[in-house]
């Protein structure tokens, strides 16, 4: 089903409307909760647009805010990576406790065999989210990445198209896979099953802290998707209960069965200096260690080798065009980023030795991007616009 639904925009409308989400209760994830509360329930298949009341009416202006990804789109080779992926982070039922795993005599006991392993650390906040982003917990190939990207594109075009075209000239680490280009993070979330009482918020809570409860996800970007995949290792008797999105009225029905690199930029006054190690060569083949994980020495484990690649070579041109920026204008300093992708090579898996495509997009670049259709600053002007237009609907943005 299609559901257009009319928004009043105005600010005065909007901050109303937030005041109202602040102080109302989620309804109790039962079928006689969702429909007490009037959330109105939505299954795969599913879409949500949002129409302006002020707006002209026209379907093709309305904003896709939400869709429910339909099992029949999901490609066989992505559902074998998930049941894979579940088995592997669960491990056998036997094996598993409601609780997250403690540690006794030296050995993690209990809980899903994902957690007891020694680089699962979860958030500051939350005991059972574990962020899987620019840390050793990452490996590259994702299951999720690939069939996250395969809903965004069963979704809206228009959205697609932005998200594609920010990713390229924001130079976006493609993360799990070198095709995801917009999901730069990823959360995995684990809670045991909870009784469908007054008890189960607090419960969740115990588990995933502020996200087991209702929450505003203050951080993320107007202009981007948040993908949620819920693959629960479920009892016959249990319900898989709802999904509540409180700024659209809707509960979605669980069927069983959205990070900062530490590279080198230098924004707000911050100098890049020139340490020793940097300079006396005495220390050129002396080893370089960090205990804060970083694209360079973990992004190899997050995805290919030529998105890897490709990626280091195009921060090698943000920073090359920052720092050359810092010339005096008269020095007239100018850096050829075609010759300079020409300048990096790496072995891949294979042995073969592959280099960085030439960056169309780069700083300081006017041309038209044979792909995209556009410029660096045209593609800063369309994701503005973007921006605007999804978030318009979200209330207090």
């Amino acid at each position: 089903k299609i559901y257009v639904c009319l928004q009043d925009t105005t600010p005065e409308a909007m901050e109303d409307y937030y005041r109202y989400l602040a102080d109302a209760n989620f309804p109790e994830g039962t079928d006689a909760g969702v429909a007490a509360a009037g959330f109105l329930p939505l299954y795969p298949g599913d879409y949500v647009l949002m129409r302006d009341i002020h707006g002209d009416g026209r379907p093709e202006n309305d904003s896709m805010q939400l869709w429910v990804m339909a099992e029949s789109l999901i490609p066989g080779e992505y559902q074998k990576a998930m049941d894979d992926a579940r088995e592997a982070a669960l491990g056998p039922r036997e094996d598993r406790t409601p609780d997250k795993p403690t540690l006794v005599d030296g050995v993690y006991q209990g809980g899903t065999l994902w957690e007891r392993h020694r680089r699962a650390v979860h958030v500051s906040t939350s005991e059972r989210c574990y962020t899987l982003v620019q840390s050793y917990q990452a490996p590259r190939n994702l299951a999720a990445m690939p069939l996250a990207i395969a809903c965004l594109e069963a979704g809206c075009d228009k959205i697609c198209h932005a998200l594609k075209v920010q990713a390229e000239v924001t130079n976006l680490p493609r993360v799990g896979y070198e095709g995801n280009y917009a999901f730069p993070t990823a959360q995995f979330n684990i809670s045991s099953t909870k009784l469908a009482d007054a008890l189960a918020l607090p419960q969740l809570k115990i588990d995933l802290g502020g996200f087991g409860g209702k929450h505003i996800d203050d951080n993320d970007s107007a202009g981007g998707v948040t993908c949620m995949i819920t693959y629960s290792d479920l009892d016959e008797s249990d319900h898989p209960g709802y999904f509540m999105v409180g700024d659209l009225g809707v509960a979605i029905a669980m069927m069983d069965g959205s990070a900062l690199q530490t590279f080198a930029a230098l924004p707000g006054g911050r100098f890049l200096y020139m340490p020793p190690e940097y300079i006396d060569p005495h220390f050129d083949d002396a080893p370089i260690i960090s205990n804060i994980a970083s694209w360079i020495t973990s992004g190899a484990y997050l995805t290919s080798p030529a998105a890897f690649l490709q990626h280091y070579y195009q921060t090698m041109c943000q920073l090359m065009y920052h720092l050359a920026r810092q010339v005096p204008d008269k020095a007239k300093m100018r850096v050829d980023f075609k010759k300079l992708a020409e300048c990096f090579s790496m072995v891949d898996d294979s042995g073969a030795t592959i280099q960085p495509d030439f960056w169309e997009l780069h700083p300081g670049s006017t041309a038209r991007s044979s792909t995209l259709g556009c410029t660096r600053k045209e593609a800063a002007v369309a994701w503005d616009e973007h921006k605007l237009r999804q978030g318009r609907f979200i209330p207090h943005v």
